[in-house]
């Protein structure tokens, strides 16, 4: 494997961990990133918005941005809505969520 392919290899995937083998070689452990919000759209989305071109660090980097305050919302949300006694979230408790 060339120095370039382990590189793209790398930079797919998340060192878990690193272990040494018999010889004292360290061992990389790598998971496969999975993301809860797909690329695709994402792209369209900055394409729509004037980008000619994206590289897969912009992405990677607004998916991670996203996932991170979709879930902040979602957690004010939920708080909101156990507040009012409700189990269901509503489009109201989204909308308070984001002003606070």
């Amino acid at each position: 494997m060339s120095e370039k392919t382990i590189e793209r290899y790398i930079n797919k995937f998340f060192l878990k961990e690193d272990t040494k083998d018999q010889r004292g070689i360290i061992l990389l452990m790598a998971v496969k990133r999975s993301t809860t919000i797909p690329k695709a759209p994402l792209a369209r989305i900055m394409t729509q918005a004037g980008a000619q071109r994206i590289s897969s660090d912009a992405l990677d980097a607004l998916v991670e941005i996203l996932e991170d305050k979709a879930n902040e919302i979602a957690m004010q949300a939920v708080k909101i809505s156990k507040h009012a006694g409700r189990k269901t979230i509503n489009d109201g408790d989204i909308k308070l969520a984001v002003r606070k």
